[in-house]
């Protein structure tokens, strides 16, 4: 019973408040065939949408993990819930996560089919830089309590990648596209760490 009432609590968050943000980035991702030529690039030029553009929906889908519970009124609710606040946060943060990976697996597909030397070091490495960011939103909104922060600083460390590139070194998102050998890994290591200390923030810190 208390894995059915998991199950229908989470479906009904997601619905409630994630669908607009899986549109969203659904439609982002949709404009880069218009910003982008999509056919007939090589390896490197096959990840610059991808990196430079499609891994924003990382910011748009996972920095308002949090967002539903700035309403005060939910925030109480949450806190007299049997149901672990923390694991439904999890889950949130998985399907959103699965979202964003789909997002770029259509999306080199459609480049292959369009001629582009795209693989799944394409899929890997996009999903990397899209995790890395939105787990920075999330640490950020999480700290601050505010999603709009959290979008903030995630674009922030998008914009800082654009001018200060390399200097970033392992955690430097556009590592394909600059033809560098991909350390994707360790954008992942970061994202799961960023989103583990949210958790842990919100649990002791802010006694959710």
């Amino acid at each position: 019973m208390d894995s059915e009432c998991l199950a229908n609590c989470v479906i009904k968050d997601l619905k409630n408040n994630y669908l607009p943000h899986i549109a969203a980035a659904v439609l982002f991702a949709m404009l880069s065939p218009v910003l982008f030529g999509l056919a007939e690039l090589n390896s490197q030029l096959s990840a610059q949408p991808i990196e430079m553009y499609l891994s924003l929906t990382g910011t748009i889908l996972l920095t308002p993990v949090f967002l539903p519970e700035q309403d005060e009124c939910i925030l109480d609710m949450i806190r007299v819930r049997k149901t672990s606040y923390m694991l439904i946060c999890l889950v949130r943060i998985l399907f959103l996560g699965l979202a964003a990976a789909a997002i770029f697996s259509v999306t080199v597909l459609i480049m292959r089919n369009n001629g582009c030397d795209a693989d799944m070091r394409h899929i890997a490495a996009g999903t990397a830089d899209a995790f890395l960011l939105g787990a920075i939103g999330i640490f950020a909104s999480a700290v601050s309590g505010s999603a709009i922060v959290g979008y903030m600083v995630s674009i922030m460390y998008f914009v800082l990648n654009l001018t200060l590139k390399t200097k970033l070194g392992v955690f430097f998102l556009f590592q394909m596209s600059a033809g560098i050998s991909s350390h994707k890994i360790w954008l992942f290591t970061g994202a799961a760490a960023l989103t583990a200390a949210s958790l842990v923030w919100k649990k002791i810190v802010k006694n959710i």
